[in-house]
């Protein structure tokens, strides 16, 4: 019985937390924070993991976070993708959020890569793909030689900003990735949720647009990092991720075009690029996320069934934007959600076994 009540004040805690938004960052209070795998686990329990440069832009090398898997042949892989609205984030991300992930991915043999991306506004969207592009050829390139990864089983994973580029993979990536994984995820870009004033958002006191470019700290020029300072102030009261929200600015500030501009946003928007040849998926979205609507995930998955494409939309009611993000197994070892459980058999079935 004591355990029984444990688990569900665990669970409670579960769904309340948030990520890479200022309603989830703000959802911590100061006496209750999400855990960190890091400082439970012990070294031992955490994998390995190794820093490589994938790609170079200019002066700005783009790095890699490969935590590989032992043994010999080939071995599927995960390519994740960070959230932080295209605007804020880095490696550190899928380290604060994503441990529980790792955990689950490492033990199934998966290799995992976690990439930085350059960052808007100083970036924009087509550029910030390429990065992604860029990252998935790495993998099939030098990441089968460095770390035996199996090219045509590589699933493409992402939280919010980074599950729209997950999304965004499925369709514009080619040879296309063996399955996706999109949480918290966006499908249209230029909708009137992203491109007119958030009611959410408005809640809070308004951010001037000084205050905004500020809290983006000193960029000389492209970034595909911020630290965690400089990521707080992006989403906090009077940061640049709040402004874009209050004024209905993401379209035009990270994509670089006006969200009137109907033609450009169809080669950006997932839903609009579905095709049967569209690689598996599964969504995740909690129906209290009021970051990104649960529709955004639900309207994908219609639009995937139509077009005869295998996905899974996997809704928690009482989830929140990015409510996958707190690892219960930090407390409860060995607990997995069930939710991630459906995320496990989904990425079984498509990358982890060999198909001859």
């Amino acid at each position: 019985m004591i355990k029984s009540v444990f688990l569900g004040l665990v669970l409670s805690s579960f769904f309340g937390f948030g990520c890479a938004s200022s309603s989830g960052r703000d959802s911590a209070s100061s006496e209750q924070k999400p855990l960190s795998a890091r400082s439970i686990a012990s070294e031992s329990s955490t994998p390995s993991m190794k820093t490589v440069v994938y790609k170079k832009v200019g002066a700005l090398d783009l790095h890699a976070s490969v935590y590989p898997v032992a043994g010999a042949g080939p071995k599927a892989a995960i390519l994740y993708l960070h959230g932080g609205g295209l605007v804020s984030d880095g490696l550190g991300y899928f380290e604060k959020w994503g441990q529980l992930h790792l955990k689950r991915f490492h033990d199934a043999g998966y290799v995992v890569v976690n990439i930085e991306y350059r960052l808007a506004p100083q970036t924009k969207l087509p550029e910030i793909f390429n990065d992604v592009k860029s990252a998935y050829a790495w993998m099939g390139n030098e990441g089968v030689s460095e770390f035996d990864i199996d090219p045509t089983r590589i699933a493409i994973v992402g939280h919010s900003a980074g599950a729209y580029l997950a999304a965004l993979s499925g369709a514009r990536l080619s040879p296309r990735p063996a399955a996706v994984v999109i949480a918290s995820g966006y499908s249209d870009i230029n909708g009137d949720w992203y491109a007119k004033p958030s009611i959410e958002y408005l809640k809070k006191d308004v951010v001037l647009k000084s205050d905004a470019m500020a809290s983006l700290g000193i960029r000389t020029g492209e970034v595909a990092t911020t630290d965690s300072k400089t990521s707080d102030a992006i989403f906090g009261d009077k940061g640049y991720w709040v402004y874009l929200r209050q004024n209905g600015l993401w379209p035009l500030e990270v994509a670089g075009h006006d969200p009137a501009d109907k033609k450009w946003y169809r080669q950006w928007n997932p839903i609009e690029l579905v095709k049967r040849d569209y690689p598996p998926a599964f969504l995740l979205h909690g129906g209290k996320d009021t970051d990104v609507p649960f529709e955004q995930a639900k309207k994908m998955h219609e639009a995937l069934q139509a077009k005869g494409v295998p996905s899974i939309y996997s809704f928690e009611k009482e989830g929140v934007h990015c409510f996958d993000a707190l690892g219960v197994d930090e407390v409860v070892p060995d607990y997995v959600p069930p939710r991630l459980k459906e995320m496990d058999e989904f990425l079984s079935t498509y990358i982890g076994k060999k198909t001859l």
